[in-house]
This record gives C-alpha cells, structure tokens and sequence, in this order.
C-alpha cells in the first residue's frame, strides 16, 4: 500500500488517447504495454497554434533562489502537499492539507542558507523527496557535512543525522527514497574541486549510510569526474543509475540486489540524430519494471550546434531501451531546474510549451497538445512555469509566476481536466 493513491489514480484510466506526432515522428516506436490505460474523452484537444508563443519563459533555478518565490509545489493526493525553495535566503517548506488554499510552515531542525553550494549544475542543494502524505526527507549538503532530516508526521518531529564527507565541494544532485526509510543519494561537486560524484544507500531514516559502487574496479563510486548521475530505484531491489559522461556518453547502471552488484551496459543516441553526445539527464520515473526519463543531446555540423530532446524508456527492467527524439519539446518547461518535461508514470508527461499544455501516455512517443482557454490565459499573465503536478489524469497543478517575479499563482484542474482555476 505504501505505492501510494497516485498509482491507483492511474490504473483507473481507460479509453483511447489521439495524438500528435513527437518531433518529426523520428525514431524507436514503442509498443504499449497492457497496464498503459489511455483516457477517454479527447474533445479538448486542438492543435491549432496559439497566439503567445513565447509562454513559458526560460529562468534559471539559480535566479529563482534569490526572487522570494515558492518554485517546487507536490500535492501528494490533491489535498495535502508540499512546496519548497530558497525563501528569504534560507531553505524552507510549507505544508497544506487543503489543496493549496492555506499553508502551514514547517520547521526545519537544521538552517540551508543561500549559499555557492545551493545549486550544482542545475540540480537544487538539498533535494526533497516527498513519500506519501507525512514521510519527507530533506538531503542536503553544509560545508563537508552531509545532513539527512527525516519526517513521518508531516514535520512536526524530524529524525536528524549527518556524517562528514571525504572531502568539500559536494552537493546532494539526486535522490530516489522508494521507502519511507531508505534512499539512494548522489553528491557530485565541480571536477576541478577534485573527485567524483558519489552515490550512498540510506537506511534507517537517514541514520545509516553506506558508500555504493557502480564499478569495483573503478575509485569511489565508479563514476568519472564531471559525469552527471540521475538515481532511480522502484524498490528495495530494483535500481538504475543513469550517466552522462564527460565525454558525451550515456551509461546505465542496473542492479537487482539493492545495489550490491550492478550491470554497466551504454546507450546509443537514436538513429535520426547519429553521433549525438547527452548534455544532462532529468530525474528518471521508475514503476516496477518501467522506467521513463528525458535528456537533452547535442548534435554538431557546418551550420552550428543544435539540441535534442531524447525521451528513454525500458518496459523490462533494463533488459532493453528505446529513445524517441522529442524536439517538439524544445522550448518546453515543467519545472524550475528546466526540465522539458514531467512523467508522474513512466506512462504519462506533462509539458507546456507555446502557452498550451503538453502530455503524453505512451511515454514520450506521441504528444498532444491540449486547448485550454483558462490555463493559457491565466500563462498570459504569468509567464513563468515553475512546476506541473498531476495527482491523476483529471486532477493537476500548475506552479507559474508573473512577469516580474514578484508574485506566483497554483492553478488546479476544476471539474474539467483541461479547465484550470487559481486555488483562492
């Protein structure tokens, strides 16, 4: 049960979802597995242009640490949630249990202020993961302490732990808890500091830690300086670790045994975009033998450099891959680091791009653009799109801000999935 109301949410799902091609329509068509249930009724879908094309605007996380703006929002079953961020130059969190219209602060045992540690390429120290509606677990890095806090109601006691690191300059990049208890952490810094990025087994809420090996042959962790590394474990057993070398290669890492022995195998850029090299990795969203995630490659000729969108998915456990180029999500944000898009399944993403909303279900190989005159209206105003949340097919959360970022609006799917309201 601990898999949480979302999965349920999604398995609810039925019907035939009509869509529009990815990219060019380039690249691994994936065949749907039974458990994949598409929505039903689709007379909200339109694909004609809209008229504000320029929605979202582009903003770096590290801009939107100094602006005083929540920018990360997870409403766990559409009530109670959580939205975080640098506020004031400190680290905070606020929790609802009424869908967003009130918010009550929660009081952290340990201080993250702004600092040149609070972010490292792209990715926010510390990093939050949200289990079910009162199990939050804060990762961050101070100086050359690693701090763990540990809630399991809702904030109101914290289990705090921390161990001092081999070395400075790390921050926490990436986090995978698929139990209330244990974790896989990565802490990567900048090459030149020294070292590689790490990646540790959490337990016991934080108050154990043990250092993981990719490769036993290789130091640290087995992972080379400068590589950045996306963690993703759908239990106890079951993990991947995702690479994106320095020198341009993609490598994944599997393990069946909770991260006691790992198979190395590396991953080819899909044929329409041959020679290409990965420049990042997005968080990986993993369900038992499913994982889906997106990165971003870049190709070279006479004419310039030029980016891709790759969204990767295996239906078996890592046994095989296909990657779709999805370059009609150049352009596209779901959340504050810049992600492209947000898969909630390895199923079903959102994105917004040109001002309209964005979604997928057969993990990335088709997208269709959805019409909502409400929520494009509402992007008008509020250009910046901070974070995308769907609890389920019907029932999701927009984080945007205005112009100025001075002020920010939670839209919500009212009734309609593709009619959006401020939560008052």
């Amino acid at each position: 049960m601990k898999r949480t109301r979302r999965t349920l949410a999604w398995m609810a799902l039925c019907g035939v979802l009509a869509l529009a091609g990815c990219g060019d329509g380039e690249g691994a068509q994936l065949s749907k597995s039974q458990s994949a249930l598409k929505p039903p009724d689709q007379s909200a879908a339109m694909l004609d242009k809209p008229s504000h094309s320029t929605v979202p605007r582009a903003v770096s996380l590290a801009l939107l640490q100094r602006k005083n703006l929540w920018y990360h929002v997870r409403l766990v079953d559409g009530e109670t949630g959580y939205r975080y961020g640098y506020v004031r130059g400190q680290f905070r969190i606020e929790r609802t249990t009424d869908r967003g219209v009130t918010w009550r602060s929660v009081s952290l045992p340990a201080a993250f202020r702004l600092s040149d540690q609070s972010i490292y390429e792209g990715a926010e120290n510390p990093q939050v993961a949200i289990v079910d509606l009162d199990t939050v677990a804060v990762y961050g890095v101070q100086g050359d302490r690693f701090i763990r806090l540990t809630t399991s109601d809702g904030g109101r006691r914290w289990q705090v732990s921390s161990s001092e690191l081999p070395r400075t300059g790390l921050r926490v990049t990436s986090v995978s808890q698929p139990t209330r208890k244990d974790a896989w952490v990565v802490l990567a810094g900048p090459p030149e500091r020294g070292g590689e990025p790490m990646l540790y087994r959490i337990s016991d809420a934080g108050a154990r830690i043990a250092p993981v090996k990719v490769d036993a042959a290789a130091p640290g962790s087995g992972f080379k300086p400068g590589a950045k590394v996306e963690v993703s474990f759908a239990n106890l057993r079951d993990g991947y670790v995702y690479v994106a070398d320095p020198d341009g290669k993609l490598l994944t890492y599997r393990t069946r045994d909770g991260g006691i022995h790992f198979e190395r195998r590396a991953l080819s850029a899909p044929a329409p975009i041959p020679g290409a090299k990965v420049e990042r990795l997005f968080p990986p969203r993993a369900l038992e033998q499913e994982v889906t995630f997106a990165s971003i490659w870049r190709t070279e000729s006479a004419s310039g450099v030029r980016r891709h969108v790759v969204v990767f998915r295996t239906r078996d456990g890592g046994d095989s891959y296909a990657g779709q180029v999805c370059d009609v999500l150049l352009g596209a944000r779901a959340n504050a680091e810049g992600a492209p898009c947000a898969f909630v399944t390895p199923d079903y993403g959102y994105a917004i791009k040109d001002g309209r909303l964005m979604r997928t279900s057969d993990s990335g190989t088709t997208w269709l653009t959805v019409h909502s005159t409400t929520l494009e209206q509402w992007l008008d105003e509020y250009p910046y799109v901070l974070d995308v949340d769907y609890v389920s097919y019907t029932q999701g959360f927009v984080l945007a801000a205005n112009a100025s970022l001075t002020q920010t609006v939670l839209l919500a799917t009212q009734g309609l999935r593709d009619r959006f309201a401020p939560v008052p």
